[in-house]
Formats: C-alpha cells, structure tokens, sequence
C-alpha cells in the first residue's frame, strides 16, 4: 500500500499518518496547516454546514435514502454515497441522518443499504441510474426483496450539469435549513470540500437527489446563482 510513496520530512511524520489526517481534517483545512498550502475559500460551494445536536423522532419525519453507485470500487474511481435524509413534517428543517461514502463493489454495497434500511424506517430509496447502474439497481431491487424489505425504489436519471445541481443546495446550507451529522466526517468533508474543479462529488451529489427525492420533486431544477442572495 505504501509502496512507492514518498515524503519531505519522513524523519517527522509518516504518509499514513498524513493520509488519517487529511481523511479526517478535510482538504482544505489539510493543505493549509499541514501543506502551507492555503486554497481560496471563495472556491468552495458549501464554506459552514451546519450540525444537528438533537434529531426529532423518527415518527415526526419524512425519511428518505438516496444511493448514488459507483459502477468500479477501486482506489482511483468514484466512491459510492448514501444519503439518508429526514424531512420535519411541520416545521420543513432537513436533517442528514446518516451520509456515507463507500468504495465497495455493489454487492457489498448492497448489504450496507440494507442494513441502514433495517436500522431507519426509510419511506422511499431513490437509486441514480447512469449505463450499467439501471441492471445494478435491478440487482439491488432483488436483495431487498430476498430481506423481504418492501420500500419502493425510485430510479432516478440525473440530467443537466452536475455542478449546477449541486450548487443549488447552497441557499439551504448555508442558512442551515439542512443540517448534517456530526459524525459522518468524510461524507461531510467531501461537502466541504466541494468545488466545480472538486476530485470527488458524489457526497453533495447523492445529498442533492435526497433532497429532491424528499421534496418529491419529479424534474430536476436549476437556478442562476446570482439571484440566490
């Protein structure tokens, strides 16, 4: 695994040791007090999240799971996201249940959904589609029906241009109208960290079709960002 590697100043610290903290710190706050590398903020989307102290009952809440799959699980491919998102009834606030980043194979994949489903009382799963994630998605219906798990499962084909769906969730983070967990801390690193030229989105993405699924919106909305403020 560290083969191959190599740092400055190895007689101080080691490359795993590097690699557990900037997993933990989050890019940019890595770069600017472990690189001396400090990345303009105006550069990222989601600057502040906000986190829940206390979530409601899961009785008073709308709970949706939204997957968005990786068809390789490797160490340069896309991770696989899993958002589970509550929808006050009354008061409308979002909450990031639980928001996970994978690199799994989908059968694996599989069974970390199905777990969450038996774990939260999940009303809808949307399950984004690209090429081969509809037979992927087809398989995962079969898991679910072989754990005897009934939740209808929405496919879901993004259109449009990924960056401006994802920027579109700007407006309700930042006033805190979604708020995440506190101990999901690379899903919301990769929140954080997001930027247009950004190497991984799949956790704002998979955040993004969560809301929308939530919201039962059946189209896909864009927004020009300068009438956002």
């Amino acid at each position: 695994m560290l083969e191959g590697t190599e740092i400055l100043w190895s007689e101080y610290l080691d490359y795993y040791y590097l690699i557990c903290k900037k997993q933990a710190m989050g890019d940019k706050s890595f770069y600017k007090e472990m690189q001396n590398d400090p990345r303009s903020t105006d550069d990222y989307i989601f600057r502040d999240i906000q986190y829940w102290d206390r979530l409601p009952g899961f009785e008073e809440m709308e709970l949706v799971m939204y997957i968005d799959p990786a068809i390789k699980a490797g160490k340069r491919n896309d991770f696989s996201a899993i958002t589970i998102l509550g929808l006050h009834r009354k008061t409308k606030q979002k909450y990031v249940v639980d928001g996970s980043i994978y690199k799994l194979l989908p059968d694996d994949l599989f069974q970390v959904a199905i777990e969450k489903i038996q774990h939260y009382p999940v009303e809808k799963i949307g399950f984004e589609t690209t090429a081969a994630q509809s037979y992927i998605k087809q398989k995962f219906e079969e898991e679910l029906w072989k754990n005897k798990i009934f939740t209808p499962v929405d496919e879901v084909i993004s259109r449009g241009q990924k960056h401006e769906r994802i920027i579109s969730l700007e407006p309700e983070v930042k006033k805190g109208h979604i708020l995440f967990n506190l101990g999901n801390i690379r899903y919301n690193n990769q929140v954080k960290d997001y930027n247009k030229g950004a190497k991984h989105d799949d956790a704002p993405d998979s955040l993004y079709g969560a809301v929308q699924l939530v919201e039962g919106v059946k189209s896909i909305r864009f927004y020009d960002r300068s009438l956002l403020f």
